[in-house]
Formats: structure tokens, sequence, C-alpha cells
């Protein structure tokens, strides 16, 4: 994990080694205008398609299951919004929701 100042004068080389300073990268590159966000790359130095989590969560249970939510590749499917605000329930993908997520109280059970 990398912290990066949104407002930071400090010079950075970027994934494709271009060199140019912290709020560049962040409004320019990656169009983050409020903190905290949290910005997740692939190995190819590209974002992760719904890799970025905006605000704060409730608590450490749910950033934990935003990395599990990437991690399992969940990402490519819905976004963590979704999840986070019980959306499954209506969709296709319900049954392919991981157990956790259910008792962990992120989604209903249909059960």
């Amino acid at each position: 994990m990398i912290a990066l100042d949104t407002e930071g004068d400090l010079e950075i080389v970027d994934f494709d080694g271009n060199t140019m300073i912290e709020k560049d990268f962040s409004l320019k590159q990656n169009r983050v205008r409020a903190t905290p966000v949290f910005l997740v790359y692939g190995l190819d130095g590209k974002p992760l398609k719904n890799g970025r989590l905006t605000g704060a969560t409730r608590d450490a249970d749910e950033f934990l299951l935003f990395g599990q939510y990437l991690v399992e590749g969940h990402h490519n499917q819905v976004s963590f919004t979704a999840v986070s605000r019980y959306i499954w329930t209506v969709t296709p993908l319900r049954t392919e929701i991981p157990r956790v997520w259910i008792h962990a109280g992120i989604v209903p059970s249909t059960r």
C-alpha cells in the first residue's frame, strides 16, 4: 500500500515510468479529488475494474471484505457499492455470493 498526498508536490514515478508530482498523479491520472480513496492496480499497472473504494468503510470487516471481493474476482461482475447496498438479492449473480459475505451480514441470506 502506498499513501499519496492528493495536494502534494513530491515527485513520483508512475507505472509507465513518467515522472510527475503527487497531485498530478492523483487528479489527472486517477481523478481523485477527495480522500480517503483506495485504488487497486493490477500487475499491468492499470486500475482494476471496480477496484476503487471511495470514502471510509464502516469497519475493518468491510475493508477486509473489499479485499476478498477483489481477490476472488467479483470486481469483474459487480461493483462493491452494489454489494454493500444489498442489491445482490435481485441479481442473477446471487448464487455466486461467497458464504462468508452472508455470514458477515453484508448480504442477506435467501434461506
